[in-house]
């Protein structure tokens, strides 16, 4: 009984690490979800995050700590730096709608967005911007329009965050 018993076990650790069990974060009350921005300061620049221009991004540490910025090029600065806080467990990015113009600076709310679900152009002009102006759209085939019309390249979110110059093919 007792190899029986060591045998399930080790499945057990085996099935966690596929699973993610044990992640610092599961479990321990932390609030994953997007939440909806008020006086909150950038956590780059220290600017207000609603009267900067969308799309605007936020980020979840593993204890919890929450922090919003302006612009999803100043949060990719962020996420590359180690915090105190722990590890990021979720980041959300606003998303455009499909006819918006990067040239317009409204702060208006969007609807916020799991970053590595939505598509991204880079190498876009965009005034009042902190950070590089990267645009975030709901799926690829809007991003796919915006690049057209306003120039730039698609990307998807492992793509800039990493920095990778290999931009997905408009």
């Amino acid at each position: 009984m007792t190899a029986r018993m060591a045998l399930v076990g080790w499945w057990f650790v085996v099935a966690c690490a596929v699973v993610g069990c044990g992640r610092e974060h599961a479990g321990s009350g932390v609030d994953m979800t997007a939440r909806a921005l008020d006086g909150d300061e950038c956590g780059a620049c220290g600017m207000i995050v609603r009267e900067q221009p969308s799309p605007r991004a936020q980020a979840i540490h593993r204890d919890g700590e929450r922090v919003f910025f302006c612009s999803i090029g100043e949060a990719l600065n962020y996420l590359a730096t180690p915090s105190p806080h722990g590890a990021i467990v979720a980041t959300y990015v606003e998303v455009l709608a499909p006819d918006a113009n990067p040239a317009d600076d409204a702060t208006e709310r969007r609807p916020w967005v799991a970053a590595e679900r939505a598509a991204y152009v880079r190498g876009v002009v965009r005034p009042r911007v902190m950070g590089e102006a990267v645009l975030a759209y709901a799926t690829r085939e809007q991003a796919l329009g915006a690049a057209t019309r306003f120039g730039g390249r698609v990307a998807t979110w492992s793509q800039i965050k990493s920095g990778d110059a290999q931009e997905t093919e408009n």
